[in-house]
C-alpha cells in the first residue's frame, strides 16, 4: 500500500516523507513503489490536511501553483492527492475514535489557492 511508504511530517509544513530513505524507487514495474516524481511532489506541501472547521469537517488546503502537473505527471499527481486524502481520513477517524468529536462528519472542505498559476492547464490523463 502506497500510504505505508510515507510518513506525514506536520512540523515541516504538511509534507510527506519516505518512511525509509532507502525505499526502492519505482522503475515502472511495480505501481506500489513510489516514483521519484511522487517523492518530490510529496515534499512540496502543495496539498495538505490542515485540521478541522467549526462543524468538525476536515480541511484540505491546495496551493495549486506548487504542483507542476507537467513535471509530476497525472498518475503521480493523482497518487499524491489520494495519499493526502487517505491521511485526512485516518486523522478524522482517530479524532472520532478518541472521542474528541462525538459527531464528526465524514466530510471535508477543500480550499484551493489559485494565485500565481501559470496560463498552461494541467495535462490530460
Amino acid at each position: 500500500m502506497l500510504i505505508a511508504a510515507f510518513q506525514y511530517d506536520d512540523g515541516a509544513g504538511g509534507v510527506f516523507r519516505l518512511v525509509d530513505d532507502t525505499a526502492r524507487i519505482d522503475n515502472g514495474n511495480n505501481p506500489s513503489d513510489p516514483s521519484q516524481s511522487l517523492v518530490e511532489v510529496c515534499l512540496s506541501g502543495a496539498f495538505c490536511f490542515v485540521g478541522f472547521d467549526r462543524e468538525g469537517r476536515g480541511i484540505l488546503h491546495s496551493q495549486a501553483a506548487l504542483l507542476n502537473w507537467w513535471k509530476t505527471g497525472v498518475n503521480d499527481g493523482i497518487r499524491y492527492h489520494i495519499l493526502v486524502i487517505e491521511h485526512a481520513l485516518r486523522v478524522m477517524s482517530e479524532h472520532k475514535n478518541n472521542g474528541e468529536r462525538e459527531t464528526i462528519p465524514e466530510s471535508m472542505v477543500l480550499y484551493v489557492d489559485t494565485s500565481n498559476l501559470g496560463l498552461i492547464p494541467p495535462p490530460l490523463g
